[in-house]
């Protein structure tokens, strides 16, 4: 999707995909990120989810496009920010949690530095077919070998996204070249979401994946 979308969605309030609370596959499975360390979450917007993680000490490195949704999340928490600066890109820190402004296709590891998991909630279902693959390579770059996986796609069956669907095939071909992946649960969360009922959908799921960056 192009930034000139999200900026919209952002700045008419059209975001109902944010929970009000912190995800329930993340609280379930969050042992599946290993030792508290330095936890990516891409597309990660003002999520709930990074402060959860940020209290059960990962130092959380988000990445969002819109700079009004990194902003919002510090706000609403009623804290200021440092603003950072590196090679051109531009973050918010406070404590252990940081967000980079920036497309995520163009973030680099000398930017963002090493990290010890990945926290995927919202990220790859965001996006359309075409930006798949090149968000699944930039995740392998950012992810040194070791990396821990947390994975939550959905699979439905709605005309459009996003949230796009996802299915174990994609997520198979996506990520198994470089982790080792397997699913851990499917749930049926339609009665959950009047939104998706709403645009058409007859069958939602939530898929929740883990997987490890395989070594070299």
């Amino acid at each position: 999707m192009e930034k000139s979308f999200w900026e919209e969605t952002w700045g008419a309030g059209r975001i109902a995909f944010h929970l009000a609370d912190v995800n329930p596959r993340l609280a379930a499975h969050i042992d599946k990120l290993g030792t508290p360390g330095r936890v990516l979450v891409p597309l990660c917007g003002k999520t709930l989810d990074m402060t959860f993680l940020a209290a059960r000490g990962f130092h959380v490195v988000g990445v969002e496009f819109v700079e009004q949704a990194a902003q919002t999340y510090f706000a609403e928490a009623g804290v200021i920010p440092a603003r950072i600066e590196r090679h051109g890109f531009v973050a918010y820190q406070h404590q252990n949690v940081t967000i980079w402004v920036a497309d995520f296709l163009a973030i680099t590891p000398d930017v963002i530095g090493d990290v010890t998991a990945v926290y995927d909630r919202a990220a790859v279902v965001a996006l359309p077919e075409d930006l798949r693959a090149r968000y699944a390579q930039n995740l392998r770059a950012l992810s040194p070998s070791g990396t821990k996986l947390l994975l939550v796609t959905f699979e439905h069956d709605m005309p459009t996204g996003p949230p796009f669907s996802v299915s174990a095939d994609i997520v198979q071909t996506l990520y198994s070249e470089t982790f080792d992946l397997a699913m851990l649960e499917r749930v049926d969360v339609l009665a959950d979401n009047l939104r998706f009922k709403e645009r058409g959908a007859t069958r939602v799921h939530e898929a929740v994946w883990v997987g490890q960056r395989r070594l070299g």
